[in-house]
């Protein structure tokens, strides 16, 4: 309230005199309080309303959204991923953001969604994407994020038809930031175990900054856990943990193998899995064991870097990148651990062993296995 409208902070006795003033005098103080409440509804964004419940995000109605995306218009679509399609809107105010449609099942109700939302919007961090709103409504559950300009890895980086040349102190950062992210996470309580970390979750703002998204959404969607061999695995094998395949254990050091494989992705400016090369080249993960092995670390650096990168830098990440996808979840540092060693922090003592997913395994996840022969292969 301005100055001129706020009471003061008087004794019993000056609040006495007070009401002993004129009429006229508790008629201005009226006039003043409404013009200044009026004057701060008029200055809400139409349409628009705060959140109850000490949110700090902002509840939307269906028609706001439906009118920022031109009805969720398919060219507005910036992408559809593990929970839902996701499209750029632009508010009334000029603000970008990205709508993300959920896909949950009718019995997880509002309380349900609203306890995530809440979750989401405790969580801060520089190195995860920001949920700005949401919207529930007509049955639609409906998440507002901020809109980040350089679309996400998988884009920049690994589509050959939409990839942008980006350097090698970028790359390093964007390996940094996502350790970064992912620790936060992990060190959060309650913990927040992502699930699905993969390139096309990492937004990359102007700067190429960037952000994970995703996270904490695997509490909308508890029968994740139970179709290993489902849309899920399918998808993002390259990026799975074996013990989370072969017997549907999640914990932290299941984002430390696919952050392992990410890395490897930002060296090599080439997805995990590429069925168009040699059988040997196949899998990112197990040609980086092969070129480990024979000391060959500056065959897996991606072409377009020329001679442009720190020696130094990259091999200690793929050494990290290697430890991070060990076959044992026990034997994967902590993301803390990783950020250290990243940053140089600490000295790299322990060698990898052969990394935790092979050609036999990827074999018989594409030929429908039981869990019995996929192990079986496995241990092969």
């Amino acid at each position: 309230m301005p100055d001129s409208c706020k009471p003061s902070k008087a004794s019993g006795q000056t609040i006495a005199m007070i009401f002993g003033f004129g009429g006229s005098a508790v008629v201005a103080l009226v006039l003043c309080s409404m013009k200044y409440f009026l004057n701060r509804k008029h200055r809400k964004t139409p349409n628009r309303k705060e959140s109850k419940d000490d949110l700090q995000s902002i509840s939307y109605s269906s028609s706001d959204l439906q009118h920022a995306t031109s009805n969720f218009h398919p060219n507005n679509k910036l992408g559809r991923g593990e929970y839902g399609e996701v499209y750029k809107g632009v508010l009334e105010d000029g603000t970008e953001v990205a709508v993300k449609k959920l896909t949950t099942k009718p019995e997880q109700g509002a309380r349900h969604f609203m306890d995530t939302v809440k979750l989401i919007t405790s969580i801060q961090h520089q190195n995860l994407i920001k949920l700005t709103g949401w919207c529930l409504e007509g049955g639609q559950k409906l998440l507002v994020y901020e809109y980040l300009e350089q679309r996400n890895l998988a884009q920049i980086l690994l589509n050959q038809e939409t990839k942008v040349d980006i350097g090698w102190q970028i790359r390093f950062n964007i390996a940094f930031g996502i350790a970064r992210g992912l620790a936060y996470l992990h060190e959060f309580r309650p913990q927040i175990i992502h699930g699905d970390l993969k390139a096309s979750n990492i937004l990359l703002d102007k700067s190429f900054h960037p952000k994970i998204g995703d996270y904490a959404l695997r509490n909308l969607f508890p029968d994740k856990d139970n179709s290993l061999f489902g849309t899920h695995v399918a998808e993002n094998l390259g990026y799975v943990a074996p013990e989370y395949i072969l017997q549907g254990q999640l914990t932290e050091k299941v984002d430390t193998f696919s952050f392992g494989v990410l890395v490897l992705e930002i060296i090599s400016g080439r997805s995990n899995i590429n069925r168009n090369l040699t059988r040997e080249q196949t899998l990112l993960l197990e040609w980086a064991w092969k070129l480990y092995k024979e000391t060959r670390l500056a065959d897996l650096v991606d072409p377009n870097l020329g001679k442009d990168y720190s020696e130094d830098e990259i091999f200690r990440l793929i050494h990290v990148a290697l430890l991070c996808t060990q076959s044992s979840p026990a034997t994967r540092p902590s993301m803390i651990q990783v950020l250290a060693m990243i940053n140089g922090d600490d000295d790299i003592t322990v060698f990898p062993s052969r990394p935790g997913i092979l050609h036999k395994l990827l074999e018989s996840l594409e030929e429908g296995p039981s869990t019995h022969q996929i192990k079986t292969n496995a241990e092969d």
